[in-house]
């Protein structure tokens, strides 16, 4: 009898029955209710029709196994697999009864895999094998034998005795559980000290180093003022965005950097919408000697750059791959120009020490899953994990590290609340700076605030001009003009782009199984 659940319209439902060697399936039948249900054979695997939809049935299987009897001179067996790994479903309440032919005491029972300790001889000589859930894809052969004599109309009967070795099977499999259970409290034991230790070792270890990570940012927070300041100009202001912005580069960063050049000097306005590259500096960063070459070069002509140019050279598909690539080579030189400043504490001993930690722990990953020990198995993988995490991942800032992401920190959260004094005070290089960090890190708060003050301060009152060069001057005003075109302009080519280089992956598994000469399984179609 099987018990089907189904979530939707189904078919039928299969169940594959493999013979041993010597033996066949006969009279195969299925009934629901004591009504015969349609059935198709193709090999093995019996088809089961009955159509329904979001229900629970009951069907009753019979069949015939034809030669499933051993006989020997003292004892008959019934060695059958109901189930082997080639099964794809799991059962939830398995139990398997085999009757003798007339009552019987003379019984030897034991199951294999899954099967073995689930025997219960009842009086009159049969043997309940209670299961419960059977995963998929196990073993779980049953054995049971019976004295020869209750199959006295037998013909094939085998001429070496039997039943000692079906005993000396049976006690052997006793001994090696014994041994097995033995070995399981012993791994059990000394897996929870082990396991103990590591873990008070390991997260101790944590947080000291937490500790002291902390005492270094609450040295650093002390030291910079309440009030608001602009931080000094140490990194460029592409690698300041990048640091201190998680480690990322929005799309306006590109736009950002831009800008950065024209207060630099780097480059020069040349009317509304143009740039034009002036003489060669050796002291340009990599990043910048990069997006000089790609915007001016490749996207502009003989140095110069317009905005409508972007826009042409993204509107052709065949430009986007270029773009992508540039993209990811200019955010790989922002992140090198970390390299050359004292941002992260080196701890190679550390992170030696936690790659340790990972490998003395690995032997855990063979020994837990073998005795079956899945908690221990859980608790070792966490701190696999985690101490492996540590020993990749671990890179404390350093003092001077912690200043600059804090006082960026500080700026963010000083600058909504400065004065029209305030920000009169500020040279036209800091008011760049500023708005350059808000247009990097995508914060609307600090260029719309930029914007309005420099707006609603009347022009003879202050000096909002800035040289870039010998060539030219330009108001702070025409600065965020341009900052409202880099932004709209690098993020829309950023998000075409985006679209081209989306893709998708695919992935297909397959299994086999089978062995002991038969077996088998159910499913449903």
């Amino acid at each position: 009898m099987q018990t089907y659940s189904f979530d939707g319209e189904f078919n039928g439902i299969t169940r594959e029955i493999f013979p041993k060697k010597g033996t066949s399936i006969t009279n195969f039948e299925a009934k629901e209710n004591g009504k015969p249900l349609k059935v198709e054979k193709e090999d093995n695997l019996y088809r089961i029709y009955r159509k329904g939809s979001d229900e629970s049935i009951v069907v009753n299987l019979f069949y015939t196994i034809k030669n499933g009897v051993d006989v020997y001179p003292d004892v008959a067996q019934f060695y059958w697999p109901f189930f082997d790994n080639r099964n794809e479903s799991t059962y939830n309440n398995l139990s398997i009864t085999i009757h003798p032919p007339a009552p019987t005491k003379d019984v030897i029972a034991f199951g294999y895999d899954e099967s073995f300790g689930t025997e219960k001889v009842i009086p009159n000589g049969s043997v309940l094998f209670q299961l419960g859930e059977v995963p998929a894809e196990v073993n779980g052969d049953i054995r049971v034998a019976y004295d020869k004599s209750l199959f006295s109309a037998a013909q094939n009967i085998q001429n070496q005795p039997m039943k000692e070795k079906i005993l000396s099977e049976k006690n052997k499999m006793i001994t090696e559980a014994a041994n097995y259970a033995e070995k399981q409290e012993k791994v059990t034991s000394v897996g929870t000290i082990a396991l103990l230790s590591l873990s008070v070792i390991l997260f101790g270890s944590m947080y000291i180093l937490f500790f002291k990570g902390r005492n270094k940012k609450n040295a650093v927070l002390r030291n910079i003022p309440a009030y608001f300041t602009v931080p000094k100009q140490i990194m460029s202001l592409p690698a300041t965005i990048f640091y201190t912005n998680q480690r990322q580069l929005p799309a306006e960063a590109m736009g950002a950097a831009l800008l950065d050049l024209l207060r630099k000097g780097i480059i020069e306005k040349r009317n509304e919408d143009s740039f034009r590259v002036l003489q060669q500096q050796n002291d340009r960063k990599k990043h910048e000697r990069l997006l000089i070459d790609f915007l001016f070069y490749t996207v502009g002509n003989r140095g110069e750059f317009r905005f409508d140019d972007l826009k042409i050279y993204i509107n052709k598909k065949k430009n986007h791959q270029k773009y992508h690539d540039f993209q990811v080579k200019w955010n790989q030189a922002v992140k090198e120009e970390l390299k050359e400043y004292a941002l992260y504490e080196k701890n190679a001993r550390v992170n030696w020490y936690f790659a340790i930690q990972t490998v003395l722990l690995l032997p855990c990953l063979y020994f837990f899953p073998a005795y079956q020990l899945f908690g221990l198995l859980f608790a070792s993988t966490v701190l696999i994990v985690a101490s492996l995490l540590f020993a990749l991942l671990y890179r404390p800032k350093t003092y001077e590290g912690f200043e600059i992401l804090h006082q960026w920190k500080s700026l963010l959260n000083n600058f909504p609340t400065i004065t029209k004094n305030e920000w009169e005070k500020l040279s036209d290089d800091e008011r760049m700076r500023i708005y350059i960090y808000g247009l990097g890190i995508n914060n609307k708060n600090i260029t719309r605030k930029n914007e309005a003050l420099a707006k609603s301060i009347p022009f003879p009152n202050m000096n909002l001009s800035y040289q870039t060069s010998e060539y030219q001057a330009f108001d702070i005003l025409t600065f965020y003009y341009f900052g409202t075109l880099a932004s709209t302009n690098f993020y829309d080519a950023n998000k075409s782009v985006e679209k081209t280089m989306h893709g998708s992956y695919g992935s297909s598994s397959s299994f086999t199984g089978g062995g002991g000469g038969g077996g088998g399984g159910s499913g449903a179609f």
